[in-house]
């Protein structure tokens, strides 16, 4: 049996003995599909070089798009260069993802990049690194512990879980107990 589209177009879909329409399909990961068919994926890098023994803010993005979320696919941090202080892992070291807090002041502008190198889309986000001034209440979604100063990349959001609203912000801060060092944030995005 054959099912014609109903629009006058010639195509068609087969159905089975068993009652089933055949299909042919593609499966890919949702980041993918965004670059290549929206070309709306995004990463975007802050660091923060004077680690000083408190909480500062690596990375924070405002999504300024009043129709489209913000996906948040992966989060990558590193720590490097750093001194007096408690040998990693320890509790008093970490990186926390989280939203709620608004940009006020202060920091170094940030640019996301593209991933779809032939697209000319830009992010309507603002981000910043170099621990800018936020006001408003951190809401912490996520804590995870450097074991070395390599790379450490955290598998969350990878399938895009966590959705930053219109207006909303995405924050990554470190805490330390160390007295100087380097800290920094990698984000990949996608806006849809």
């Amino acid at each position: 049996m054959r099912i014609e589209d109903g629009k006058g177009s010639g195509r068609q879909a087969s159905v089975n003995a068993r009652n089933q329409l055949e299909v042919i399909s593609e499966a890919q990961p949702i980041q993918h599909y965004i670059n290549l068919n929206e070309q709306q994926l995004y990463t975007v890098m802050g660091d923060f070089a004077a680690i000083n023994n408190a909480t500062h803010v690596l990375l924070i993005i405002t999504n300024n798009n009043d129709e489209k979320n913000m996906h948040i696919f992966g989060v990558r941090t590193q720590m490097l260069d750093y001194a007096v202080g408690t040998a990693l892992p320890n509790v008093a070291t970490y990186f926390t993802v989280g939203v709620g807090q608004t940009y006020t002041s202060g920091g170094t502008v940030v640019v996301p990049v593209n991933m779809n190198r032939n697209s000319a889309n830009t992010a309507d986000v603002s981000a910043y690194d170099n621990a800018p001034t936020v006001g408003g209440t951190f809401v912490e979604v996520d804590r995870f512990y450097p074991t070395s100063v390599e790379a450490f990349e955290r598998e969350i959001f990878k399938s895009g879980e966590l959705i930053i609203q219109p207006r909303g912000t995405f924050i990554v801060r470190i805490t330390s107990d160390h007295t100087s060092g380097v800290a920094m944030a990698q984000v990949t995005f996608g806006m849809r």
